[in-house]
């Protein structure tokens, strides 16, 4: 939680167990950061490989995340040998589709380091244990009366722009800032004709992280722009695909339909 803070916010509290007041100051950032470090290193040393239980965090999550927590530090050095230890290991591999990570029937794979586990028709009031931070995340209101919640968390048009990959390379661009917007249909309604751009060179996984018009979206049928999304002018014009289960999970690896919500 100390890494999601201060990645957010900079100057953060680092509280500790030993800190037992009411309120803590902000931390100087490099304090806070070794703080995180000192916390990851801990875990690293001491996890076991492997646990007999699905979900608990083992050394090579532990290596997972400290590598992050390095990499946002731009401690190149210190991250390589942590990836290294768990690309060796033996242990993980590349699931054969990239949208296999995101897709609740093939969770806990065998590209997986570290996967929070949730559950449904457990008896808990409002499938309380499912997740429902993940499920306000969702861009859309309405697909087809599967969803009508929560607009949150909607990708950027930047983060669509960064899928833009050299024609002859294949390679993405490094210079963001120098990207032309990828086109959108921001302001335009569902019922008016958007054509959407299939000839600008895109990395193939951004039509498996973000949901935009014109393309398909998991089983729900092709994306229809405005009236997918709570409130466009708003949130702008793409929503969220990692984090929606499909219309074919319902009942089945999502709670049953209340009125006309589907809940994670």
């Amino acid at each position: 939680m100390h890494f999601e803070a201060i990645r957010v916010f900079k100057y953060i509290p680092y509280i500790t167990e030993t800190d037992v007041a009411a309120e803590v100051s902000n931390s100087d950032p490099a304090e806070a950061w070794a703080g995180i470090e000192s916390d990851l290193k801990f875990a690293y040393e001491n996890l076991p490989v492997s646990w007999t239980e699905v979900g608990r965090a083992t050394k090579y999550a532990a290596a997972a995340v400290l590598a992050k927590v390095y990499i946002f530090q731009k401690k190149w050095n210190d991250a390589k040998p942590l990836l290294d230890v768990i690309i060796t290991s033996g242990k993980f591999d590349l699931m054969p589709n990239f949208e296999d990570n995101f897709m609740i029937a093939k969770r806990n794979n065998i590209e997986s380091i570290f996967e929070i586990q949730y559950s449904i028709f457990d008896g808990s009031s409002g499938n309380a244990n499912a997740g429902y931070g993940q499920y306000a995340v969702n861009g859309m209101i309405s697909i087809d009366g599967m969803i009508s919640c929560c607009g949150g968390y909607q990708p950027s048009q930047t983060l669509v722009n960064s899928f833009q990959v050299d024609p002859v390379t294949g390679l993405p661009f490094l210079d963001k800032d120098t990207l032309a917007n990828f086109k959108h249909d921001m302001g335009i309604q569902s019922t008016t004709l958007f054509v959407q751009d299939t000839v600008t060179p895109v990395d193939p996984r951004l039509d498996y992280t973000v949901g935009r018009r014109g393309v398909p979206f998991l089983d729900a049928g092709i994306m229809r722009g405005r009236s997918w999304i709570r409130e466009q002018d708003y949130g702008g014009p793409y929503v969220n695909r990692k984090y929606q289960f499909k219309k074919s999970d319902i009942g089945i690896n999502s709670n049953t339909r209340v009125g006309n919500r589907s809940e994670c």
